[in-house]
């Protein structure tokens, strides 16, 4: 079995990502504000596509090359930008910026959550949105999970075989990094294995750093469907930063 950074397999990475959701809520917002719109760790560009066939401006910065050209390949009629959030230059502002699917707790270092705060203050118009998703670390959310289990299934793009990713889980309360290991198998056999170890923080912690970073909070939603927020479920807030912790 193959250990991989599976951010550097894009075909691979957009079949899989297609099950995950949220494009709606996202659009919603674009289709408010009117654009330009800048999405953060933008990937196969599956939110991007979806807001610019509304006929909205949009760029999408990831930090994976791999990604940026399968997005550029993928839609030709928006821009992918290859760039590190903590520290980027567009020239541009935008009306509404957006990070999904967790890519905010890949920045461990507090100093580096906020400087990508910063960054993306400065390319937010006057009365830009940014909004962004994490998740809640619900106790039952991040209590490991030892023994593998079904994750998802998906249809590989090379071999167009049903794959079955199985999941396991530890959580480090000292850092509060939790790793979630998926493991792809194709006909019972494990073939590649990677890792997303991300952090995380409470709504108190994330909401004081985003208010150093240069953004009053607007609101708190529980998951993409704008369910109220509560430590049961999960959630998180907006402003001239607009914060989502995404439900899992």
């Amino acid at each position: 079995m193959r250990n991989v950074n599976i951010y550097s397999m894009p075909a691979v990475w957009d079949a899989i990502s297609a099950q995950f959701g949220g494009e709606e809520y996202f659009v919603d917002i674009a289709r408010k504000l009117g654009g330009p719109v800048l999405e953060i760790g933008s990937g196969t560009g599956r939110m991007v596509e979806a807001i610019s066939n509304h006929g909205i401006k949009c760029t999408g910065l990831d930090l994976a090359p791999e990604m940026v050209r399968f997005a550029s390949r993928k839609i030709p009629n928006a821009t992918f930008i290859e760039a590190d959030m903590r520290n980027f230059d567009l020239g541009m502002r935008f009306k509404f910026i957006f990070s999904a699917n967790n890519t905010m707790q890949y920045l461990h270092a507090s100093d580096d959550f906020l400087s990508a705060l910063r960054a993306m203050r400065t390319h937010l118009q006057p009365d830009g949105r940014f909004v962004f998703s994490i998740i809640n670390p619900r106790r039952e959310r991040i209590a490991p999970l030892d023994k593998p289990v079904k994750a998802m299934s998906f249809k590989d793009p090379a071999s167009q075989r049903e794959v079955i990713i199985w999941e396991t889980f530890s959580f480090e309360p000292e850092t509060k990094i939790g790793v979630t290991r998926w493991e792809h198998h194709d006909q019972g056999r494990p073939i590649l294995a990677y890792e997303f170890p991300l952090i995380f923080r409470d709504h108190n912690e994330v909401s004081e750093l985003c208010e150093l970073g240069g953004f009053d909070l607007e609101k708190i939603e529980g998951d993409h469907e704008g369910t109220t927020f509560s430590r049961v479920n999960l959630a998180i807030w907006s402003s001239p930063s607009r914060l989502l912790i995404e439900a899992r």
